[in-house]
């Protein structure tokens, strides 16, 4: 009567290899999923110029969105000197780029377009799919063309202070205890230290044992 070999195992390493090569696919697919999704849009365009008259102006747009050319000038404002790179179109694909004038305030790009806000001369400019914000107050794509933005619509909080020599502030006074030294010269010289607390009264006399 002849022996059954033994059922043969399977090397070790197979038991982690085929499992980490299944996580590794998946993962891939759906990186690659993800960042379709976050892309596919494309970033928001921005042309920063100026007119033959020295304004300057914002040129906005995003084809794959359906959204026209929107113009916004800055009629009261002058850039000196003028950034010798204008035209500039801004491509707004990463964080904080820095812009021809003004200041990139926020963005969340996580999903192109997505957000970008933008602080011109006083003025804020807030880019968002459904809509642009001007000053905070919202303006839908397709009634807009050209805008232009005047002194009188700049936020106030935007708006630099003037100048000046600020008034001074009393510093705080610590609290010192009556009659130290330190008292007497908060009050000056000539002042008179305080009472002394009046002893207290004597008890009634404790007889005495026997």
């Amino acid at each position: 009567m002849t022996e059954s070999a033994p059922p043969q195992t399977a090397p070790a390493w197979r038991i982690f290899a085929i499992p980490a090569l299944l996580a590794l696919t998946g993962y891939l697919l759906l990186y690659g999923c993800d960042r379709h999704l976050r892309t596919r849009h494309g970033p928001w365009e921005v042309t920063f110029l100026t007119e033959a008259t020295g304004t300057p102006a914002l040129r906005i747009a995003h084809p794959n969105l359906g959204i026209p050319a929107v113009t916004l000038r800055f009629p009261e404002e002058r850039l000196d000197p003028e950034p010798p790179s204008l035209p500039d179109t801004v491509r707004f694909d990463q964080p904080r780029l820095p812009v021809p004038f003004g200041a990139t305030v926020f963005d969340d790009l996580m999903y192109l377009p997505g957000t970008v806000v933008l602080h011109c001369f006083g003025h804020e400019v807030q880019l968002l799919p459904r809509a642009l914000y001007l000053n905070r107050r919202e303006h839908p794509w397709r009634e807009l063309a050209t805008v232009d933005l005047h002194a009188a619509d700049k936020l106030p909080s935007l708006t630099p202070a003037p100048t000046g020599r600020r008034p001074s502030v009393p510093a705080a006074s610590s609290r010192a205890i009556p009659g130290t030294d330190d008292t007497r010269r908060r009050q000056g010289p000539d002042a008179s230290p305080a009472p002394a607390p009046a002893p207290a009264p004597p008890g009634p006399p404790v007889a005495a044992p026997r």
